[in-house]
Formats: C-alpha cells, sequence, structure tokens
C-alpha cells in the first residue's frame, strides 16, 4: 500500500533509521518517534495510518500508548503493530488485549517488513457498535486474532464519525445502545445511505431472534445473532460468510 503514513516509534536510534529505510524502499511514507510523548506530538500534528510500536520504551510503555490511541475516536482507526526484543508466551495476547493489530517479533525480517504492513492495511474493517464494554472488547479480540481490522465504538455518534472517514466493510451493531440509539434504526439509517448501503450488518439481540423474512422486508440488517458464546464462537465463519457475498 505505497504511500500510506507510518510512525516507527523505538528508543533505539539504529532500529528508528533501519526500519524508516526499510519502509521508504518499499514505498511507505514513514516518520519516527522515539518515545510515547513524541510519537503522541507527532500523530497529533499528522495523523498516521499505521504504527509500528516498540512495546518497550522509556516512561509510558508501547501497550500503555496503545491503549489511549484505541480509546480515543479521532486515533482508533490507525493500525498498530506491536514490536518486541523479546518475545514470551502470552505476548501476542497481552499485545491484542491492549488494541494492538498486529504483534511482530525482533529482529525483523527486513524483506518481509513492508509485505507484512501492507498486509495488515489492506484487511477487512469491522466497525463494532456495541453497548457492554466487556462484550465488545471479547467481539474486537476474537475479531483480530481472526485477521480482521476492528474498530469498538460504544457511542453511535463516534461510529458515525469514523464511518464519514472510512467505510467499513461490515458492520456489527448492538440491539440496544445507550442511552436511547436503536441498533435496528441505525441500521436503517446505514442501509439508506448511498455509501453504506451494500455493506454488510450483522444485529446482535440479547432477545429471541426476530422472524428472518419479516426483516429482510424491512430492508434491515443481513444476519441477527444472539449476544452468547456460540456466537462468538461461530463468529468468523459468519463474518466470512457475509463478506464473499459482497465480493461476489
Amino acid at each position: 500500500m505505497a504511500g500510506e503514513r507510518v510512525l516507527i516509534v523505538d528508543d533505539n536510534p539504529a532500529n528508528l533509521k533501519l526500519t524508516r529505510v526499510i519502509l521508504s524502499g518499499g514505498g511507505f511514507d514513514t516518520d519516527t518517534a522515539g518515545n510515547a510523548e513524541e510519537a503522541q506530538a507527532k500523530i497529533a500534528a499528522r495523523r498516521p495510518d499505521a504504527i509500528l510500536m516498540d512495546v518497550q520504551l522509556p516512561g509510558m510503555d508501547g501497550l500503555s500508548l496503545t491503549r489511549l490511541l484505541k480509546a480515543a475516536p479521532a486515533t482508533r482507526g490507525i493500525v498498530v503493530v506491536a514490536l518486541t526484543a523479546y518475545a514470551m508466551k502470552g505476548d501476542d495476547d497481552r499485545a491484542r488485549e491492549a488494541g494492538c493489530d498486529g504483534y511482530i517479533a525482533k529482529p525483523i525480517d527486513t524483506r518481509a517488513l513492508p509485505k507484512q504492513l501492507a498486509e495488515l492495511l489492506g484487511r477487512p474493517q469491522i466497525l463494532i457498535l456495541e453497548d457492554d464494554p466487556a462484550f465488545g472488547k471479547l467481539l474486537r479480540i476474537e475479531l483480530s486474532r481472526y485477521g480482521f481490522r476492528a474498530l469498538l465504538f460504544n457511542d453511535a455518534a463516534d461510529a458515525q464519525a469514523a464511518i464519514a472517514g472510512r467505510r467499513p466493510d461490515l458492520f456489527i451493531l448492538d440491539r440496544r445502545i445507550k442511552p436511547s440509539t436503536d441498533g435496528l434504526a441505525f441500521c436503517h439509517g446505514l442501509k439508506d445511505a448511498a455509501a453504506t448501503k451494500d455493506v454488510p450488518v450483522i444485529l446482535l439481540t440479547g432477545s429471541e431472534l426476530p422472524d428472518v423474512r419479516e426483516t429482510e422486508k424491512q430492508g434491515g440488517p443481513d444476519l441477527y445473532l444472539l449476544k452468547s458464546p456460540d456466537t462468538l464462537a461461530a463468529l468468523e465463519s459468519h463474518v466470512r460468510s457475509l463478506l464473499s457475498k459482497r465480493a461476489a
């Protein structure tokens, strides 16, 4: 994905220089930061499309910075790839729990890095609008494991702003969003808009599933699912099925 902006965050000047040379040679527009504070300033001045985030940073560590970025609607869509020189069992899970979209152990494969990053940037993006933060986080982590880029929102206005910035490839909506947003009404708005009318929508409900035929008549979601552990287990197959139908 030549031309994509990438911020490299690492406290080792040699690593910064090497990684910048590699990615610049691969067609990426690169910038660097040596710590979290410098990275925040660079992000505010010029929002990157992706960040290569060293986990071990002086002061605020890379995972803490990632949590801050993923908590803010303005920076939630940035692809964050965790980098660590001390790969240990469970590091991948901790990185994804913090909100990282990918994980790479050092020393990096210099020939493979541009391709790895381009692949991450090109993955389907799924927008989750979920009232329950805990269940929403489970959805985001599971989708990340399956190789999708998942953006989690608890507020309909923030989700709508993100849609205006970049159209997702699929929506997962909670049936009820506090205090008053109706997930079905939000879905109807998506289906009525020219920019999102063909984007698949999964609507999650905590109650009995409605008659699918009636849903289709109303121009509602492409799929209703119950909020349950079984839904999490089958989520990948549902998402891939809807994405493949859209691509056909």
